[in-house]
């Protein structure tokens, strides 16, 4: 299970950013979103912490239906993220004077992250799928991730087994 996370930093008149996420089981997509944010960000980081929040929240929600449908859980769950800021923030639990102003909502991802519920994994950003959910892009790059998009394939590691046994390990 995956879930691409991504935001435009105060891309629109009012200065607040645009949340995207894309998320798949198998390598189909089930669900997507695009959505203003209700505040305004400070940073790019803190618009993709945001954004990632959300998608935590519909990791939570699909691992919650697959246990209740098969009795089991996915888990490690993929948050697919390309903002370095934002992964840093997910992945250390102290709070400095750049981030004790996000929202204490928004922190739930640290505690998901704590009890590997999903892990963080950084992609590069013309890899990452939620873009076409956050801004226009070029007919090139809309193209790529719409072919993605149809494939059923928004993500896909070469070597799977090598990335489960990867995450399995993290201490």
């Amino acid at each position: 299970m995956t879930q691409s996370v991504d935001s435009d930093f105060a891309s629109v008149e009012d200065r607040r950013s645009i949340s995207g996420n894309l998320g798949t089981i198998g390598g189909c997509i089930t669900d997507w979103q695009s959505q203003t944010q209700h505040t305004v960000s400070l940073s790019s980081a803190e618009a993709e912490y945001l954004s990632a929040t959300k998608g935590v929240q519909m990791i939570i929600f699909k691992n919650n239906l697959m246990n209740e449908i098969t009795n089991k859980i996915i888990t490690p769950s993929m948050l697919l993220e390309d903002n370095e800021g934002c992964i840093f923030i997910i992945k250390n639990q102290h709070t400095s004077s750049r981030t004790k102003h996000i929202d204490i909502r928004a922190h739930l991802i640290r505690e998901h992250y704590t009890n590997k519920i999903f892990d963080v994994i950084k992609v590069d950003t013309s890899e990452q799928d939620g873009d076409p959910l956050t801004k226009n892009l070029s007919v090139d790059d809309h193209n790529k991730h719409s072919k993605n998009f149809r494939n059923g394939k928004p993500f896909v590691y070469q070597k799977w087994d090598d990335l489960i046994l990867e995450i399995s390990n993290k201490d």
